[in-house]
């Protein structure tokens, strides 16, 4: 058969399926990267700082933007890993898609968390420090130096 007289269900389901090998690799390559920067990049303080530690009052202004570079390359795999997500519901059995579903759905749920949580961290934590306003800035930067006080960081950070 001859590509003028192809199915076009054979055509739609390849042109998918490397669209969804596309993002895969894109997937992987953002994580690996954002992974790599990340643990390159220790903290200068707070409860994963292993020497030459400063105390949160200390001029931490002098670490930025060194301490934040990792997180612009992490805000890219939280959505190509819902855009992999959906891509594998799209091709999963008919009585596999409830599971699908709610893959993307709980991967929605952490991209968002998670983007969120880094914009934040670069659109108003790393200026404010920039800036030297650290007021109530403790919760928010790597910083926190009761990082492991409550039971719930604990289970989560500690």
């Amino acid at each position: 058969m001859s590509d003028a007289q192809a199915d076009p269900a054979t055509i739609k389901r390849e042109t998918g399926e490397c669209f969804d090998v596309i993002v895969a690799a894109l997937t992987a390559v953002a994580t690996s990267v954002s992974f790599t920067l990340g643990i390159l990049t220790p903290p200068e303080g707070g409860p994963f700082c292993t020497a030459g530690c400063v105390e949160y009052h200390t001029d931490i202004a002098a670490y930025i933007p060194r301490d934040f570079l990792w997180m612009y390359p992490a805000l890219l795999p939280g959505p190509l890993f819902v855009i992999l997500l959906s891509g594998v519901h799209e091709g999963a059995a008919l009585d596999r898609k409830p599971f699908g579903r709610a893959a993307v759905a709980f991967g929605a749920m952490a991209a968002t968390i998670l983007t969120a949580v880094y914009f934040i961290q670069l659109r108003y934590v790393q200026p404010a420090v920039s800036r030297g306003e650290l007021d109530g800035m403790e919760l928010w930067t790597q910083y926190n130096r009761t990082a492991c006080s409550s039971p719930w960081k604990r289970l989560v950070i500690c």
